[in-house]
């Protein structure tokens, strides 16, 4: 049983708890056999009486560990949008000229900070990740295959970027802390932090977005409250992605932003209310689903990613209820899904393989307009769903 990560009290009773959760989601599996091969984990979600931040008290960082096999990214038009809009605040936010040093941890591929770079002339980009296959540079973005380390930064850094990786660290305060030190030796050096907002995920009873991979679980108020203990006072928050997204800014300084009693004392409630219901919600979606079949119609998840993932093992470990995975990332088509053996597929062979009325369970609705555009273009007649069953109107 681990504590907190960020104070190190133990949390309260358990809030979420599965007795069996696919370790990685987004490590890639070339068979169906490796697939259904590999580690699981147990679920225990608890929170900090005294930060506020919920987390996984069963977590083994043993299980998870990120090299050339892992892949989560989430190629899309709405995605690629955000990030384009994400980029101009940070530019003007920030201050970011020419010169500076925009440094993003767990950057995956580089894919934002090509982005930016090609965004903000004479901005250079550092990127460091583990899944990096090997360290790189083209003269504006330089990748290197290792977690964040301040030591690694040449002088000029101007903002430290870390999107949707925070989540899955086992100390994030000590991530933060060593920002801080590098922001100490840089000044006017930032600081933008993105994670997926616990809040929403309780309101819309994502059981999906819950899973091994991450750690830790952020409200607005207990992601202030870390960057408050590295020394950091935000200075910008927003939400992105239809809301799904929460990010803060921030630079050095002394203002507090701590999560009061009253508040984590409702969020604690919030978050058992939501684990009350988690079994229900996940035995109404396979009731939803046999439906569909009974029907005769194929069901499809699309988005094979840490949500389709999570959403697969949990409504169909056995394979019964879901017939295909499909996706836009070429680097998952023709790989299985980690837990089921699900097979993924590109778009283009959803025809052959499943009809030309499948039911689609659309992981992300904010991408609904472009994966409804695709099927058209391959003359489907689909019906739309969002992952709780709920139609969804093409766009």
């Amino acid at each position: 049983m681990v504590p907190c990560p960020a104070t190190g009290l133990h949390g309260s009773a358990p809030l979420v708890e599965r007795e069996r959760v696919v370790a990685m989601h987004n490590r890639l599996h070339s068979t169906r056999e490796e697939a259904r091969g590999i580690e699981w984990g147990r679920l225990d979600l608890r929170l900090c009486p005294e930060s506020g931040l919920a987390y996984n008290a069963e977590f083994d960082p043993a299980l998870v560990s990120y090299d050339a096999s892992y892949d989560s990214t989430v190629p899309s038009a709405a995605s690629e949008a955000y990030c384009h809009d994400l980029i101009r605040f940070l530019s003007q936010h920030f201050e970011l000229k020419p010169g500076g040093i925009v440094i993003e941890a767990g950057c995956g591929k580089g894919e934002f900070l090509k982005m930016l770079t090609n965004a903000l002339p004479g901005v250079r980009g550092l990127g460091m990740d583990p899944s990096c296959p090997a360290e790189s540079d083209d003269g504006q973005v330089h990748l290197i295959p290792d977690y964040f380390r301040s030591d690694l930064v040449p002088p000029g850094a101007a903002l430290v970027v870390c999107r949707h990786v925070m989540d899955q660290m086992t100390d994030p305060l000590a991530f933060l802390r060593e920002v801080a030190r590098l922001a100490e030796q840089s000044p006017g050096c930032g600081v933008f932090i993105e994670v997926r907002e616990l809040d929403a995920m309780l309101a819309t009873g994502s059981f999906w977005d819950i899973c091994y991979e991450n750690h830790c679980y952020f409200t607005e108020g207990s992601l202030g409250h870390l960057l408050n203990m590295a020394g950091f006072e935000v200075t910008a928050s927003g939400r992105g992605l239809g809301g799904q997204y929460l990010w803060l800014g921030g630079r050095l300084g002394p203002k507090p932003t701590l999560m009061s009693p009253e508040g984590i004392s409702a969020l604690t409630t919030q978050v058992a209310e939501y684990g009350q219901r988690e079994k229900t919600t996940i035995t109404q979606v396979r009731e939803g689903l046999s439906k569909l079949r009974a029907e005769g119609r194929s069901v499809l998840v699309w988005g094979a990613a840490t949500k389709g993932v999570n959403y697969i093992t949990n409504v169909d470990p056995d394979a019964t209820l879901i017939d295909l995975a499909a996706d836009i990332n070429p680097r998952r088509h023709g790989s299985f899904v980690a837990g089921s053996g699900h097979e993924v597929i590109p778009p283009e062979q959803i025809p052959a393989r499943a009809g030309h009325a499948p039911a689609i369970v659309i992981m992300n609705p904010a991408y609904t307009s472009e994966i409804a555009q695709s099927c058209r273009e391959l003359g489907l007649e689909p019906l739309f769903f969002d992952a709780s069953l709920n139609p969804l109107a093409a766009a």
